[in-house]
């Protein structure tokens, strides 16, 4: 009877040639792989760690307006004689979500947005442009109507969506804007950053496609990639998040020093920082 032929091993170890082989072929397409996947995870992540806080660059309009003493008074009457048919009288935006909430949003980020319609840089198109144009034109118009509607309180009752993937939105919003909108969308009104919180659905998905879109022309361009690295599932997971997120305890007026200014009747305690 012939003796089966032994199965040389390995002088590495006990197991046979061809199984070790296969082993290391397998070993050496697993690491690729996950080379790979991690190449592309690091990817995406220095993306999203690029959105950092940048002190916008402002023109000199909104310089200028920055540095007047607002007339919160004559900036009611003005608001609600030019932006409150759209607007509403509360700043709650309109029925159909369509139009953004805008009460309580930060002074800096309202005057920034003003002037930035004003020369023409804010998106491809707004059907608010005509007003800032003919309505809010010269810096103190500007000052006064943003230091208003700054005052108003913030909307309770936002619209949100359908809420089938609000937790995927705040995994998205907690990796990709959590690090400039703070946790509960409240933003930073010195690096010019909008409060998201408590506004419209519609307008926040709106706003997210037209960001990928590339047609908000005074966003950072960094903003502009995260959105469209989104698919349109995605960008309404984030926008039914976000308009979940109730203000922050403490609604965040930030206007200039308060001794300076008339007082708002409708304006909510200030916050001293």
């Amino acid at each position: 009877m012939r003796r089966a032929p032994a199965v040389r091993q390995s002088t590495a170890g006990s197991m046979p040639v061809p199984r070790r082989r296969r082993w290391l072929r397998a070993a050496a397409w697993f690491t690729a792989l996950l080379l790979a996947a991690t190449a592309s995870v690091v990817a995406l992540s220095k993306r999203a760690q690029a959105v950092e806080p940048q002190r916008y660059q402002p023109s000199a309009e909104l310089e200028g307006a920055l540095q007047l003493v607002p007339d919160i008074g004559r900036g009611g009457s003005r608001y609600q004689r030019h932006c409150a048919d759209c607007h509403g009288k509360d700043g709650w935006g309109s029925v159909d979500g369509r139009t953004p909430v805008v009460a309580g949003q930060h002074y800096q980020y309202l005057v920034k947005q003003i002037a930035d319609l004003r020369r023409g840089q804010d998106r491809e198109y707004a059907a608010f442009d005509v007003v800032a144009l003919r309505v809010l034109h010269g810096n103190q118009a500007i000052a006064d109507v943003a230091a208003y509607v700054s005052g108003m309180e913030p909307s309770r009752h936002p619209r949100t969506g359908a809420g089938d993937q609000v937790r995927l939105g705040g995994e998205l919003y907690d990796w990709l804007c959590r690090g400039c909108h703070e946790d509960s969308g409240e933003g930073h009104a010195i690096f010019f950053i909008p409060s998201i919180s408590a506004q419209h659905y519609e307008y926040l998905l709106q706003q997210l496609d037209d960001f990928a879109a590339g047609h908000r022309l005074n966003a950072p361009p960094e903003v502009l990639d995260l959105a469209a690295m989104l698919s349109d599932a995605e960008r309404a997971a984030v926008a039914d998040y976000v308009s979940r997120l109730g203000p922050p305890p403490e609604v965040m007026v930030d206007v200039i020093d308060s001794s300076r200014i008339v007082e708002n009747p409708d304006a909510v305690r200030v916050r001293q920082d």
